[in-house]
């Protein structure tokens, strides 16, 4: 890991977490995403115990580059969202980094994306259903055909990580949104917070 310092651009880049949890014996977990040796980007989950060493450290590398930008604890198990290439990714692991499911969000059947590209998973939770929800962000092109940040989406998994349901707004007009931020709320409604800026 990258412990400070000034930071040379031709040296390998650094490794990044964007998600750290409490474990139940004081410990913490962490996911982020680094680079292998072909610099592709592979999703990082470490384990520290209370005093910081590290206890875990599993990297995993699909066949396009991937990170990781959220984490939840269910039942001993790691929820965690972020990014595949272009689509957006969950995966479930046990306790000490074995993968128990994948998805990524193409679907086989149609032969088409279920989200647009470059979508990223930024935020998961464990519903009282039992079920995943996510806020997600992606870019969307313009008129033009340029790809503008301006897509956030809520998706909701079953347990197994199979698409139950989602929804997705986009802004056509020049504007940047994004999805940051959700949870579950009296009587089971969603709620998920993000962005708008002027672009």
């Amino acid at each position: 890991m990258y412990d400070g310092g000034i930071y040379n651009e031709n040296e390998p880049v650094p490794d990044v977490f964007h998600d750290v949890k409490p474990l139940s014996d004081g410990g913490y977990v962490c996911v982020g995403e680094t680079r292998d040796s072909t610099g592709m980007r592979n999703v990082l989950l470490i384990k520290l115990d209370e005093n910081g060493s590290k206890k875990m450290v599993k990297k995993y590398r699909f066949e396009e580059g991937v990170g990781g930008y959220s984490i939840i604890i269910s039942k001993g198990d790691f929820i965690i969202g972020g990014y595949r290439y272009d689509d957006p990714l969950i995966m479930k692991t046990d306790s000490v980094g074995n993968i128990k499911w994948t998805t990524w969000y193409y679907d086989s059947i149609n032969d088409e994306r279920k989200l647009f590209r470059g979508a990223t998973v930024n935020c998961l939770k464990e519903t009282s259903r039992g079920t995943i929800i996510c806020a997600a962000g992606d870019e969307y092109p313009n008129n033009n055909g340029l790809s503008l940040n301006n897509y956030a989406a809520v998706l909701e998994l079953d347990s197994a990580g199979n698409l139950l349901g989602g929804k997705q707004w986009n802004n056509t007009s020049g504007y940047n949104v994004g999805g940051f931020y959700i949870e579950e709320v009296l009587l089971g409604n969603i709620i998920v917070s993000g962005y708008q800026s002027i672009t």
